[in-house]
């Protein structure tokens, strides 16, 4: 499963039941990736949007305690168990899990993918989601370059659990060499370093762009593709003993 959200420099999520900020391309990004997939929110997080209604074209499963509570063209269950249950309906690789903080930690164990939009700014909050910066299952697999709304400065980032990482790797690999790219995998960030540092490389996954593009557009990229989200960066912060410390790539 995925989960998606928008924290500010503290991890903050939101205040008085509303987000801390909306920037357009956050809003335009979530609209993107969610729209035809199936969203899993908590009660408070339905009613925060525009007169309490569930999202249009996306599944909409609700968890609430209140076994009263009706909401029109939502799917309504009562626990995260239930919810697990009814979500066993759907592809994995479709399910969005969209808040509160409550169902946020009680979700993010159940998935492998978080697409997080960084905020470089500390909002007042009573919301916060876990930092997976200082969570030793996670990895930045890809990000953007810094982005400007305004005054505010943010960034798109997408974390791995580690256990997904070599599925990841192996994805990527077949996937390029479908397209006719000679692909190179290092073992040690220290060989993947010293082959940036002494070939010419055409194409890199990381902030060194591919086909005109960044790491974290080639990840929305290529899970359009179905690929599930095949790609490592280097510089996430992986410890010594992982199998796969980085992908280089070099161009067809």
């Amino acid at each position: 499963m995925n989960l998606i959200v928008a924290v500010d420099k503290n991890w903050g999520i939101g205040y008085q039941n509303k987000l801390l900020n909306s920037i357009p391309e956050d809003m335009k990004y979530f609209r993107e990736t969610t729209t035809g997939k199936v969203v899993v929110m908590g009660r408070k997080t339905l009613e925060s949007f525009p007169n309490g209604l569930p999202l249009k074209n996306r599944t909409n499963i609700v968890i609430t305690g209140d076994h009263t509570y009706k909401a029109k063209d939502a799917i309504i269950v009562h626990s995260i168990e239930e919810a697990l249950e009814e979500l066993k309906k759907y592809d994995t690789n479709d399910i969005y899990v969209i808040g509160g903080e409550s169902i946020y930690r009680q979700l993010l164990p159940y998935c492998d993918v978080a697409h997080v939009t960084c905020m470089d700014y500390s909002y007042q909050a009573d919301t916060w989601f876990p930092n997976l910066d200082e969570d030793k299952d996670w990895v930045v697999a890809a990000d953007s370059e810094e982005r400007t709304y305004f005054d505010l400065e943010y960034c798109f980032k997408m974390y791995v659990r580690k256990t997904k990482l070599k599925e990841i790797v192996d994805l990527l690999e077949v996937y390029l060499k479908n397209e006719n790219y000679n692909v190179y995998k290092f073992y040690t960030s220290e060989d993947a370093i010293k082959c940036i540092d002494t070939v010419n490389l055409d194409i890199a996954i990381l902030d060194v762009m591919i086909q005109g593009k960044n790491g974290f557009e080639i990840c929305k990229y290529i899970r359009e593709k179905k690929l599930r989200f095949p790609v490592i960066m280097l510089t996430a912060k992986i410890e010594d003993n992982d199998k796969i410390k980085g992908l280089t790539l070099r161009g067809r």
